[in-house]
């Protein structure tokens, strides 16, 4: 209470680096807190969807899902992996239509790979949600007709669409794509 800011944050920062380091079951999510008070909030951007990948991973999506909204309302705009992964999880929590949403309103500041990764992950929300015609569009404005995930992500909306024949050409192509690639 009795220190200034800047020595504050300057302890906040030294704190955070100990706990991150220490990495016990509380120590991250505090450090990462730590950090944005110590006003080095890429580090605890970083650390944040670290661990909401790990919680993904290991199914516990509700917490992940919160650790992501602490990471995206962290920095402005948000980190676009930080966009990318939570498009993801609210996918598989079963909230696509807010997936598709909060994607498609990130998009537009978004250029080079994160806009085309943005754009692949929206297209596989969409066929989760059978949105054909979105997913398409979404693969189309990804800009990267010969990646064989788009091809797998056009194969799947064809499919989806009844187009089984188109949906059979994608999937050859994919296949083909990712063998040359050794992908």
């Amino acid at each position: 209470a009795v220190l200034l800011p800047p020595e504050r944050a300057a302890l906040a920062g030294r704190v955070a680096r100990v706990l991150a380091e220490r990495a016990g079951p509380d120590d991250e999510p505090r450090a990462a807190e730590l950090f944005v008070e110590a006003g080095e909030v890429d580090a605890a951007v970083a650390l944040l969807l670290r661990l909401a990948r790990r919680d993904a991973a290991r199914g516990a999506l509700r917490s992940a899902e919160h650790l992501l909204a602490t990471a995206a309302g962290a920095r402005t705009p948000p980190e676009p992996a930080v966009i990318a992964e939570q498009v993801t999880v609210l996918t598989l929590v079963g909230r696509a239509a807010d997936a598709l949403a909060l994607g498609a309103a990130e998009l537009d500041g978004l250029h080079g790979d994160a806009h085309a990764e943005l754009c692949l992950q929206l297209a596989r929300t969409a066929v989760t949600a059978g949105a054909w015609a979105d997913a398409e569009a979404y693969v189309a404005r990804a800009g990267r007709p010969g990646d064989p995930r788009s091809l797998v992500l056009r194969a799947d909306a064809a499919f989806g669409a009844g187009r089984a024949t188109d949906a059979g050409e994608f999937a050859a192509a994919a296949i083909a794509r990712a063998e040359e690639a050794a992908d």
